[in-house]
């Protein structure tokens, strides 16, 4: 029964090690999607984006002619 014991300690001390990594994986995740997020957002202004809203309607092409631009996704370290 000791020996249930000890195992049974060392499974949930493995356990909240891997919760704290899922955590920090989460946590590093959603931070590089904000700036994925963040970064799109000042390409698109600074290329003449508009908000869906706007009096053209959202075109990307605000007057201006742009290529298409290819952006990997973000790598989570």
């Amino acid at each position: 029964m000791i020996k249930a014991i000890q195992v049974l300690r060392i499974h949930l001390l493995e356990l909240e090690k891997v919760q704290e990594l899922c955590k920090d994986f989460c946590n590093r995740y959603i931070t590089c999607l904000k700036g994925k997020m963040q970064s799109e957002n000042l390409l698109r202004t600074e290329y003449g984006y508009d908000s869906p809203g706007s009096p053209d309607g959202g075109s990307p092409y605000n007057g201006h002619h742009m290529h298409h631009m290819h952006h990997p996704h973000p790598q989570v370290r």
